[in-house]
């Protein structure tokens, strides 16, 4: 998997593309996302935490080839997602769940490098923006304790390579995953001590989410 991955990300910059897509297409499609992180944290004494996030999204978007070898889109994200963190003390374990429903539009530029007739590799940078809210409920000792209703906003700056399969001359399937993003991530809690905002500025440099997705080519 690993080698797969690195032949994704330096396949761009040492391969000639061998075959050219067609300037003034356009293509439709729709895509799902998917990504699940976990973490861990140790602290002194019997301190502990952990959390685990689950993203679910579906895409559907447009592109547009500008040249032979470039095509430009954008494409509106629904999104869901569970965060669960636990945090263990001396005082007792604090379960926190967080469900978000969010909606975001993200623009891209894409670059693709033809293999034979069948297969494409891309590699495509994009920006998403989204807003949402949703619900937060926090269980101390097995009783419900608080819940919110927290908004949310997003903003992430991403790279994702990724493989085109084409079953004819219109329709193609996808395939990638989300490489490289740099995000910004803010929680507002409308009912928490003094409206508590959380701010999260998250770098990640490994894959995080997996891409599906099916295209059909609109012809000039």
């Amino acid at each position: 998997m690993k080698k797969l991955f690195l032949v994704l990300l330096t396949f761009p910059f040492f391969h000639t593309a061998s075959a050219q897509f067609t300037k003034g297409e356009a293509n439709m499609g729709l895509g799902i996302s998917m990504g699940n992180t976990h973490s861990n944290i140790t602290g002194s004494g019997s301190n502990s935490s952990s959390t685990n996030q689950f993203n679910l999204s579906l895409v559907p978007d447009f592109g547009y080839f500008v040249s032979d070898k470039w095509m430009i889109g954008a494409g509106i994200e629904f999104i869901t997602s569970t965060n669960k963190s636990v945090d263990i003390s001396a005082s007792g374990t604090a379960t926190t769940t967080t469900n978000l429903h969010s909606v975001g539009l993200t623009p891209f530029a894409r670059r693709y490098y033809k293999i034979g007739d069948k297969f494409a590799l891309f590699a495509q940078m994009s920006l998403s923006v989204a807003f949402g809210g949703g619900k937060s409920e926090t269980v101390v000792g097995g009783s419900s304790s608080s819940s919110d209703e927290p908004t949310s906003t997003d903003l992430v700056l991403g790279f994702a390579p990724g493989v085109n399969y084409a079953l004819n001359e219109r329709w193609i399937l996808e395939a990638g995953t989300s490489l490289l993003s740099l995000g910004f991530n803010t929680l507002k809690y409308p009912s928490g001590t003094d409206n508590q905002t959380q701010s999260n500025l998250q770098f990640s440099l490994i894959p995080s989410s997996i891409n599906l997705g099916i295209k059909i080519i609109l012809h000039k």
